[in-house]
C-alpha cells in the first residue's frame, strides 16, 4: 500500500518535502544551488481557498513547463 507522500508525489509531481531548521515543509521549489533553495510554502498558506488555487496554479505551471 502506497503511503500519502507516494500518494501525493504521484497526483502533484511539483510538491516537495523538505526539512530545514528541524522543521518540515511541503511546498513548490522555486530556486535551489549548492546554498540556497528557495520554494512557496503550502502549509504556510492559512486560508482553505488560497490553498486550492496554490494547487491550481502549481498544477498549470507543471503542465506548461514540462512539456
Amino acid at each position: 500500500m502506497k503511503s500519502l507522500i507516494e500518494k501525493l508525489k504521484e497526483k502533484y509531481p511539483f510538491i516537495s518535502f523538505c526539512t530545514y531548521g528541524g522543521e518540515e515543509y511541503v511546498a513548490i521549489i522555486q530556486h535551489q544551488d549548492n546554498t540556497i533553495t528557495a520554494f512557496y510554502d503550502y502549509g504556510g498558506i492559512a486560508d482553505l481557498q488560497l490553498k486550492k488555487r496554490f494547487i491550481e496554479l502549481g498544477t498549470e505551471w507543471w503542465e506548461e513547463s514540462n512539456r
